[in-house]
Parts: C-alpha cells; sequence; structure tokens
C-alpha cells in the first residue's frame, strides 16, 4: 500500500521552495506528522540535468548544498507515493 507524504519546508517559511544561500534543506513528514526517514531527495535542473542527490535522517530531515537557480526536486520512497516540486529563487 502506498501512502502520501506531505512535506515540510523550511527554508524562509514559504510553500513556494525558494532556493536561498545555495542550499535545500527541509524536513518530510507523512500526514500523521511523524517524520519519514530514508526518503530519497533528487535535485534535478528544469531541463532534467542531475545536480545531487541525498536522503532524509532519522528525523526526517535533509540537507544539500546547490548553486542559485530554479530546480526540480523529487521525493521517493518505497512506501510512499513519489512527489515532484519546483525550486525557485526566493
Amino acid at each position: 500500500m502506498i501512502k502520501k507524504i506531505l512535506l515540510l519546508v523550511l527554508l524562509v517559511g514559504t510553500v513556494s521552495f525558494p532556493v536561498v544561500a545555495d542550499e535545500i534543506r527541509g524536513k518530510v513528514v507523512n500526514r500523521k506528522n511523524e517524520p519519514v526517514d530514508a526518503m530519497a531527495v533528487i535535485v534535478q535542473t528544469q531541463d532534467s540535468v542531475f545536480v545531487d542527490a541525498g536522503i532524509t535522517d532519522l528525523d526526517g530531515y535533509f540537507y544539500l548544498e546547490v548553486s542559485a537557480g530554479e530546480y526540480v526536486i523529487y521525493f521517493q520512497h518505497i512506501l510512499y507515493e513519489p512527489l515532484r516540486m519546483d525550486a525557485k529563487p526566493g
């Protein structure tokens, strides 16, 4: 059974997912507000060129260093539906 996730973004307190100061960071939680660990976080340019990737820690947090720009971020986990978000400069 695949579950849906809720992404709690900790970037400047906005929902637009801005890329500020050459980093992307946040926390992934499920609908029960529980952290989701081992979630793959994949960053690509708007034209699908790979930039960086990582996984969330036990508390659901992730941190990636990137150059300023516009990105597409994919969140993937075997127990959850994949999620795609656009990241735009803040």
